[in-house]
């Protein structure tokens, strides 16, 4: 990507873009200026388009690859709804489809045998979440009246107090973002612990939107789904999601992104900015990494 050189405060450390706040800043910087210069120069060298040593390449790859068994669910039901919802397959075309990805995965190797346990539930409850994933997409559409569906694409949002651009990726249309929700393994008689949705949208999800708003100035919906049901939410029924609610969400995100980029104009280097920032090596998502990224990051924190 190309960078002018007005913002060389963020390009140089490999900063190009905004997207949600919903991680831990540690956790951000670490990914977009430790993290993805070494995986895209890997990539390159895997492809042939930079010179490097392949071997090495593919262990950065490795070390760094993220995923897990829930996110692979997530990420099959959005692809398998828009293969019935765009593509015009059947239901059980995609669903065939969609467990024969599931088939297929790798579970962690590190997670003493956490994800593997995953990977059970997923699939177990993948026919039902798709379904109801379908009928609340669908419905979605409905209430705003759109005739043609149309998949994820990229917005970048010039927002008002801010220099870099925000950008993200609306699941459906520009204007409906889904969300699914697994239940978790557990040691209990079924083996899980249900996973209910919420009764109103997530902050970081409306917050996730609200981006979206300010770059393609639609009305967003949310859509949720579960292996129960589906849940939409739109300006009728949420607060949030109104032109009030979206904007009051805006500023706040606003005024969080420009702490980053006043972060980023202080610092001449990637060290000397991470230095600046309190590691929360605890978050319980957030650094959800093999444990030789962890200790990495441990050891440029000083804590190792």
């Amino acid at each position: 990507m190309s960078a002018p050189s007005d913002k060389s405060w963020a390009f140089d450390k490999h900063y190009f873009h905004h997207s949600n706040p919903n991680r831990p800043l540690c956790v951000v910087l670490y990914e977009k200026c430790i993290i993805r210069p070494l995986v895209d120069w890997a990539w390159k060298v895997k492809k042939g388009e930079s010179s490097g040593d392949k071997n090495t390449a593919q262990a950065i790859i490795k070390k760094y690859e993220s995923h897990a068994a829930k996110m692979l669910g997530g990420t099959l039901a959005e692809d398998c709804a828009k293969s019935v919802l765009i593509e015009d397959h059947t239901y059980e075309a995609a669903l065939r489809h969609g467990m024969s990805l599931l088939d297929a995965y790798k579970p962690r190797d590190w997670d003493d045998g956490k994800d593997e346990r995953q990977l059970i539930v997923v699939r177990d409850e993948f026919a039902d979440v798709l379904k109801n994933t379908i009928a609340g997409v669908t419905e979605a559409h409905e209430i705003y009246g759109l005739n043609r569906i149309t998949g994820q694409s990229e917005i970048l949002a010039n927002l008002a107090g801010l220099e870099l651009p925000y950008s993200g990726f609306p699941d459906f249309s520009r204007r409906i973002e889904l969300k699914t929700k697994w239940s978790t393994a557990a040691a209990t008689k079924s083996g899980k612990r249900s996973a209910s949705l919420p009764s109103t949208p997530d902050w970081n999800h409306v917050q996730q939107v609200a981006g979206y708003w300010a770059g393609t100035g639609l009305m967003q919906a949310i859509v949720y789904a579960n292996a129960k049901e589906y849940r939409v939410f739109t300006e009728d029924n949420c607060d949030l999601l109104t032109h009030e609610g979206l904007q009051s969400v805006l500023n706040h995100m606003v005024a969080k992104l420009a702490i980053r980029e006043n972060l980023l104009k202080s610092c001449d280097s990637i060290e000397q900015m991470l230095r600046l920032i309190e590691p929360d090596f605890k978050h319980f998502f957030a650094w959800d990494k093999r444990p030789e990224v962890v200790n990495d990051a441990k050891k440029l924190w000083g804590f190792k």
